[in-house]
């Protein structure tokens, strides 16, 4: 940390405090002490990871929100600390997609950068569906995409968790991050989808629908000629029962659906106008349902229109 950067960070602090000393002695409420924790527990998360430019955009209700334990990802690789929704499986999956899809994400966006060399005034655009708190987005812009997209419809899962909150905490970590001029997150249903992109990501939502293929080809309708779609779901290792390769709704549930990693695959394959870029397959290690026994992710190419 350089003189400039403390300076700058004590400033901030000390007027923080003097507002809420001010607001504490005015009307004395006991509210106004834990906000006071709240903000400066948040600051502190927020400046370790020297971020200290854009300490002027947390306000209280944002420092606030990023203390409640009801993230659907921890943001801590950009320097801002959340805290995910308390169930293990949810940092545990982070991880896991995290190192597949960000390989993907890197290589299609060098392709499609290489792509638009003689087109210096081509964006490369993205859509995430499923986009919960907007989090691959946010490395999208990072690593140098022009503009990103993301749905989701923010309604209660069938795991039980509220996630109406969703969008608001993408346009909160876009605000804090000073990504809000590069992307704009929507509530709205995943079969809606409009537009014309360079990239679309679909994590981890293949399996909470009933029909996968269907919202595929949408997706790849979606896409520009050698755009790129990227596919992160939950499979099935083996079959569910004896030559079972798909099964609607999800078993023990009114919602969703299971398929094997095989039966994807060949449904893909029936696809004329797109390319199968890179296929990966993992099982779950700390899943013991053999339901989420298994994780898929696919890097696809558009090679022509569809017909």
């Amino acid at each position: 940390m350089n003189k400039f950067e403390y300076n700058k960070l004590v400033k901030f602090i000390a007027k923080k405090i003097s507002s809420y000393i001010f607001k504490l002695y005015q009307f004395g409420l006991f509210n106004s002490i834990l906000n006071f924790i709240a903000i400066f527990r948040a600051l502190y998360f927020y400046f370790i990871k020297n971020n200290s430019n854009n300490l002027n955009n947390l306000t209280l209700s944002k420092a606030i929100e990023l203390k409640r334990a009801n993230w659907y990802h921890d943001f801590n690789i950009f320097g801002i600390k959340t805290i995910q929704i308390p169930f293990d499986s949810y940092k545990k999956a982070q991880i896991c997609k995290d190192k597949l899809i960000l390989p993907m994400l890197k290589n299609a966006i060098k392709e499609l950068k290489n792509n638009n060399k003689n087109k210096p005034t081509k964006k490369i655009t993205s859509c995430e569906l499923f986009c919960a708190d907007g989090y691959y987005s946010q490395h999208f812009i990072k690593m140098k995409g022009d503009y990103a997209y993301g749905l989701d419809i923010c309604e209660e899962s069938g795991e039980g968790e509220i996630r109406s909150n969703n969008i608001d905490h993408a346009n909160l970590i876009a605000s804090l991050l000073g990504t809000s001029n590069n992307c704009t997150f929507l509530k709205e249903d995943i079969f809606n989808l409009k537009g014309n992109y360079s990239l679309i990501i679909c994590s981890g939502g293949l399996y909470h629908i009933q029909d996968p293929i269907g919202l595929i080809m949408l997706s790849i309708n979606a896409l520009e000629i050698e755009g790129y779609l990227i596919i992160h779901t939950i499979t099935l290792k083996e079959r569910f029962k004896k030559d079972l390769n798909f099964i609607a709704p999800c078993p023990g549930q009114a919602w969703g659906c299971r398929f094997t990693h095989s039966w994807l695959i060949d449904q893909l394959l029936k696809i004329d106008e797109i390319s199968i870029v890179s296929i990966k397959n993992e099982k779950l290690t700390y899943n013991s349902n053999v339901l989420n026994s298994g994780v898929t992710a696919i890097l696809i190419k558009k090679i022509f229109k569809n017909k």
